[in-house]
């Protein structure tokens, strides 16, 4: 694949991500849910690690300076950067049909203690890191599971489009 086309996909993931991270919102009682984790876990099944933690990242930091959580930024970049980072590499490590599953899982785990850790730091206070987990949690399991009904169909096109 040439730079430019790498560049190129990269670049309309980055985009993707942030905007629906920005717009893909469904309120619920204390804030609400965004959909970008599930973006960045489907594009994480075929994007390498490197390239998807940069992606993933810097798009979701992006959001949050955008509406109004740039203190969140690097901790999101770093969080969501690994969250499609472990993806890319538990997702080609593992065989069907467990690869279906159980890096979703992992990371939406990953995505509810990334930002508990962040809370307690930012908030100086464990009491809120783990009130934080708790709706977290919702977060990246609702992203595991919107992730793991669509990437068996969504794979195999993205897959066609990183290939040729």
């Amino acid at each position: 694949m040439t730079n430019i086309r790498t560049l190129a996909i990269a670049s309309i993931f980055m985009a993707m991500i942030t905007l629906v991270t920005m717009y893909g919102m469904i309120p619920i009682a204390w804030g609400y849910l965004n959909l970008g984790d599930a973006i960045i876990m489907l594009i994480a099944t075929v994007l390498p690690g490197p390239l998807v933690f940069l992606v993933g990242g810097f798009a979701s930091a992006l959001a949050d300076v955008l509406v109004a959580y740039p203190q969140y930024a690097l901790f999101t970049f770093i969080i969501k950067g690994l969250e499609g980072l472990m993806i890319s590499i538990l997702f080609l490590s593992m065989k069907k049909p467990i690869r279906y599953y159980i890096p979703f899982v992992i990371a939406g785990l990953w995505i509810a203690f990334g930002y508990a850790l962040t809370d307690a730091f930012l908030y100086q206070s464990w009491g809120i890191g783990i009130t934080s987990f708790g709706y977290n949690i919702i977060q990246g399991s609702a992203s595991a599971m919107i992730a793991i009904a669509l990437v068996k169909t969504i794979h195999p096109i993205l897959s066609k489009l990183w290939n040729n």
